[in-house]
């Protein structure tokens, strides 16, 4: 079965490590850059998540947006 790792920090240091040493079929994804932005952070968590999907793997998106507050334009 497939496994996949999300590493949440700076930089991909975890990634290239599991690559190395995983021997199962895995997605694995580094979640955020070498940037401190918080508005940075955010874009590459939601890219990171993105890509999960895109490889055919369910994201709860609802749970996700859960905590967004919402406006009526």
């Amino acid at each position: 079965s497939e496994c996949v790792f999300i590493e949440v920090g700076p930089g991909n240091v975890l990634c290239q490590l599991a690559k190395k040493h995983i021997l199962l079929p895995s997605l694995i994804i580094h979640s955020t850059g070498f940037s401190a932005a918080v508005d940075q952070d955010e874009k590459s968590i939601a890219s990171a998540l993105g890509r999960v999907w895109q490889s055919g793997i369910d994201v709860d998106w609802q749970a996700y947006y859960e905590a967004e507050q919402r406006q009526r334009v």
